[in-house]
């Protein structure tokens, strides 16, 4: 027995002595049990050797093998049991199925499986005793305890190259969710309980035009907004939802995750998605923010248009109704041209508006039609004159027409030119007062090739100066009450077509004086 713990006992100072353990194990256990060859031979889960370490031969012996061994025969039964194989002769065990060509003759033999926790990972053996004819018992439970250290080792390997590979596809991931987290078009800031920052993104700083930095606190950023519920009541002012939580714990409905806030005085609307994370008893909020000023804005725009539009048709309905009503009482000839006039003006303006909605609704779809074909302004200026002189406009306006013939073509759509024309005669007729003139003018554009312009001056109310930029917009009015007429989308619907055609639109006005609005296009 003390031999064989002076054997284990040296066993043991090999493994303190020598880090690469695997690849020298089979001469040291060679050693150890007095054997003239021995290997170690890590196998695969189907039995087939991956990694074979040898001892007692030279290369020269090695080389003059026709083949290496595979795992069959006695190795292929040794890994697949749980228990060791000793035997005096090789040949005399049933599994045997000899050596391949110049492989050196081998008698005694002592297998043992490398095994741990239920699984194989290949085996460890031994031939021809120096000693004796066959191995003994001490032998076998000296190679089974570094059976034994080989599979832990092997474990130990696997686990830390499973590991290593963890590691890396969790390095990875997280990489790919910072890029994500980085890039997205939305602000996102991990803050702690005291709303101390721990993480933001970059949209952040064009969110609140700076990037908060960690340490940071989000009401710093969020000073100037007001805090709003989804249904609009305020929430406690000049705070945050945890602070809300503190402080008035009863304030505060822990089912809103998303809040509103509006910046006090530039009226910029930001939402707030507030998602809290336990996580190891540390408590941290995921904060959500996008810039939704459009979104409100655009709502409040499509609110008031479709309370204009309805006023707006139903005000010509109305005296439609009751023109249609009085029609059967009206006896003179007068009062009968007069009611017909009035259903003509209130049905053209219907018509005028519906068109324009028709229009505009064509044009976000992106299924405008754009035909261009080579055009004279003078033939659609003088298309657009007749046009006005039929409608309601031509009966209390003058249009006066200042074109060239000897003006060059243009490649244009005629219909959107047309309509072009149209609206901004029209807009100038409903912006001036009765008997006042209207004049169409063009004429090459000086110090720029291949350009006309065209321009249509009014003498009506005019402009302000700070609404000039804005009137182009989309269902923009101005702002003057006595003028609030139409959709607000003639002009946009104008900016759209000069945008078709590549070219420029417009305006110059003084209050009370009239306005100019000028386009041009591109000649042949």
């Amino acid at each position: 027995m003390e031999g064989f713990k002076e054997k284990v006992r040296t066993m043991e100072l090999f493994q303190e002595n020598d880090g690469s353990i695997l690849s020298t194990l089979p001469g040291k256990v060679r050693v150890l049990v007095d054997a003239q060859y021995a290997a170690l031979a890590i196998m695969d889960e189907a039995g087939k050797i991956t990694t074979f370490h040898v001892s007692g031969m030279e290369e020269s012996d090695v080389s003059k093998m026709s083949s290496h061994p595979t795992g069959l025969g006695l190795l292929g039964a040794l890994h697949k049991s749980n228990s060791s194989i000793r035997v005096a002769n090789i040949f005399d065990h049933p599994q045997s199925v000899g050596f391949p060509d110049g492989h050196p003759v081998m008698t005694s033999f002592l297998g043992v499986p490398i095994r741990r926790n239920g699984r194989s990972y290949g085996n460890l053996y031994l031939t021809n005793k120096l000693t004796a004819k066959e191995f003994t018992k001490h032998d076998q439970k000296i190679v089974e305890v570094m059976a034994e250290y080989v599979a832990l080792s092997i474990e130990n390997e696997r686990m830390y190259v499973n590991e290593t590979l963890l590691v890396e596809q969790v390095k990875h991931q997280a990489n790919r969710l910072e890029t994500l987290i980085e890039n997205v078009d939305v602000g996102i800031i991990l803050s702690d309980i005291n709303d101390d920052v721990i993480i933001s993104n970059k949209m952040t700083a064009t969110i609140f035009g700076e990037r908060l930095q960690a340490g940071n606190k989000i009401t710093t950023c969020l000073e100037e907004y007001r805090w709003l519920r989804n249904d609009g009541t305020l929430l406690w002012d000049g705070q945050s939802p945890l602070e809300i939580k503190k402080v008035a714990p009863n304030s505060y409905d822990e089912s809103e995750t998303e809040i509103t806030v509006h910046h006090k005085t530039s009226g910029k609307a930001l939402s707030l998605s507030v998602i809290p994370i336990d996580q190891d008893g540390a408590s941290t909020n995921l904060t959500v923010i996008r810039d939704v000023t459009k979104i409100q804005e655009n709502e409040t725009v499509k609110s008031e248009f479709l309370s204009m539009v309805t006023h707006d048709l139903r005000g010509p309905l109305a005296t439609i109704q009751n023109l249609t009503k009085s029609l059967g009482i009206i006896k003179s000839g007068n009062e009968l041209k007069s009611v017909r006039i009035s259903l003509e003006e209130e049905t053209e303006n219907m018509a005028e508006l519906v068109g324009n909605l028709l229009h505009m609704a064509r044009v976000e779809s992106g299924s405008i039609p754009y035909d261009p074909e080579i055009c004279h302004i003078l033939d659609l200026v003088n298309e657009c004159n007749n046009q006005f002189e039929r409608s309601r406009f031509g009966k209390s306006h003058k249009l006066h027409i200042h074109v060239a013939s000897s003006l060059p073509s243009f490649y244009a759509d005629h219909s959107l030119v047309l309509r072009l024309l149209n609206n901004l005669v029209s807009n100038a007729a409903k912006y001036s007062p009765t008997e006042r003139s209207i004049w169409i003018k063009a004429h090459k554009l000086p110090f720029v090739e291949n350009r006309v312009q065209v321009e249509i001056i009014d003498r009506g109310i005019g402009i302000p100066t700070h609404e000039q930029k804005k009137i182009f917009d989309k269902f923009y009015r101005l702002s003057n009450s006595a003028s609030r007429v139409g959709a607000g989308l003639g002009l946009a619907i104008c900016k759209h077509i000069v945008d078709l055609h590549q070219g420029n639109i417009s305006v110059s006005s003084i209050s009370g004086k009239g306005s100019s609005f000028k386009f041009d296009l591109s000649t042949v």
